[in-house]
């Protein structure tokens, strides 16, 4: 058992850190895009990556998911999966891609906009490849190799587009860069895996095609609508507000986006844990997922606030003072960052009780509710009213898995109120100490800001030592 712990924690220690690295190179790209180039080269580079998604769905069936699972009680299945899966991927890629391309010549986007748009769209399908391949690290549980290589595209892509800005290139000249560097990463991938884990097996077995197909689709059908949530208000924007305009919005929505590591990684702590006890414990599983719910809201409670009193000073602190006017929406936007945190918890829990499609359906009527009011919004108010739209569709999607979950689990409540009442109050005596200090040294202002959340909520007994234990749970036994 302490050596299934032991294994468990290392793996998803290499994951998170090869996550955290890779995501702030990332970060780290986008700020020096933006104090080099300009807000319209950030909106063009937006729009890019949001089609780019958007199209790569296509080829996020979820095979991925499916081998995992499959290969980690069967691992003489390896060969098969890995090779029956770059078959699938590359065609279904090659798919995505051309209808990349004929949605260009369609729209007749001009000629830098759409060879920039064609160029991170082959990224994008490539990394799709990287994909296929790197699932097999996670499912022979050596993500010291998956961590590794997520270090390497990290430094690597920020290096390549560093050098490239460095010596006065432009956003094509960046994107042409990451895509040298995700080929070369594929090449290396490939490599390690052939080498360590198995060599594909190449084969064209087109009822066993299918029914991988079928068996995969619904692990995929749930990465579908989130990519459509989260990349449909960039498309919006920039078809109805222009470049500038993508371009504020998505500086303060990079912000907000590097926030994800956080949860992401707590709901993947949490996921072995809850599948044990909805098998074996369903009152343990009740009592977990409350406490999980809890510590969500105590870390995302005052990130929002804090954030949206200091919003003007993040943006130009990151990117320099004539993005100022993405404060607001940084402001706004941090509001649906904080509902990520809790809606985490709830996604991962559907999963954890076999009810992905619930969660995908959730998911979905977001989306609707976010395209939706985005045609009203951002008329009116441009991306401050695409940040209003997303965080009443994170709204809504928090609230009705709220009451989904708390039907289907028989929960009474979400947590007792004084505790609530202990968190409210922790987060009132931070704000006001942040306004106080608002002008001083920003470090100084964060440092004292969490220092006074902590400080308030340990001693009113908001949180407790034993609320932590949640992160620790094993996942069996």
């Amino acid at each position: 058992m302490m050596a299934t712990e032991r294994r468990v924690a290392k793996n998803a220690a290499f994951l998170l850190v090869g996550q955290v690295v890779q995501a702030l190179c990332a970060l780290a790209l986008w700020l020096l895009i933006a104090r080099i180039l300009n807000p319209d080269a950030i909106g063009q580079y937006a729009l890019a990556v949001a089609l780019a998604a958007i199209f790569a769905n296509v080829c996020k069936v979820g095979y991925e998911s499916l081998a995992i699972r499959e290969v980690a009680r069967h691992r003489e299945l390896a060969a098969m999966y890995l090779g029956d899966i770059l078959i699938l991927k590359g065609g279904l890629s090659l798919l995505g891609f051309l209808l990349l391309v004929a949605t260009v010549l369609a729209i007749h986007y001009p000629a830098g906009k759409g060879n920039l748009i064609l160029v991170v769209g082959a990224t994008t399908f490539v990394a799709a490849l990287v994909a296929g391949l790197e699932w097999c690290f996670r499912a022979f549980e050596r993500m010291e190799y998956q961590g590794g290589i997520s270090v390497f595209r990290g430094l690597a892509t920020l290096g390549f587009g560093a050098g490239v800005l460095w010596w006065g290139g432009d956003i094509l000249g960046v994107a042409l860069a990451q895509l040298v560097t995700i080929c070369f990463t594929f090449g290396l991938v490939f490599i390690v895996i052939r080498r360590r884990f198995a060599r594909p097996a190449w084969r064209l077995d087109w009822s066993d095609f299918g029914a991988m197909t079928r068996q995969a689709l619904p692990f995929g059908v749930g990465i579908f609508v989130t990519v459509l949530l989260f990349n449909v208000d960039t498309v919006m924007l920039s078809h109805l507000k222009g470049d500038t305009v993508t371009g504020l919005y998505n500086v303060a929505y990079r912000l907000v986006d590097t926030l994800k590591i956080l949860p992401i990684a707590i709901a993947s702590a949490l996921y072995p844990p809850l599948s044990h006890a909805f098998l074996h414990d369903r009152d343990g599983l009740t009592a977990l997922v409350t406490k999980a719910w809890y510590l969500m809201v105590i870390a995302a409670l005052p990130i929002a606030v804090g954030t949206a009193l200091l919003a003007n000073r993040f943006i130009v602190l990151f990117f320099g003072a004539r993005y100022a006017p993405a404060g607001p929406v940084l402001a706004m936007l941090i509001w649906a960052g904080a509902l990520m945190f809790l809606f985490s918890v709830l996604g991962i829990t559907f999963s954890a009780i076999d009810r992905q499609p619930t969660g995908a359906g959730i998911v979905f009527m977001g989306m609707l509710i976010n395209i939706g009011l985005n045609i009203v919004f951002i008329p009116w108010w441009g991306a401050w009213g695409a940040s209003l739209a997303l965080v009443i569709a994170m709204a809504v999607m928090t609230t009705v898995g709220l009451v989904i979950l708390a039907r289907h689990l028989a929960i009474p409540r979400w947590g007792s109120p004084m505790r609530y009442f202990s968190m409210g109050l922790a987060t009132v005596v931070m704000a006001a100490g942040v306004w106080s200090l608002r002008g001083a040294n920003l470090a100084v202002v964060i440092l004292v800001g969490a220092v006074i959340y902590t400080v308030t909520i340990v001693a009113t007994r908001g949180l407790r030592w034993a609320d932590l234990h949640v992160l620790r749970q094993p996942a069996s036994g």
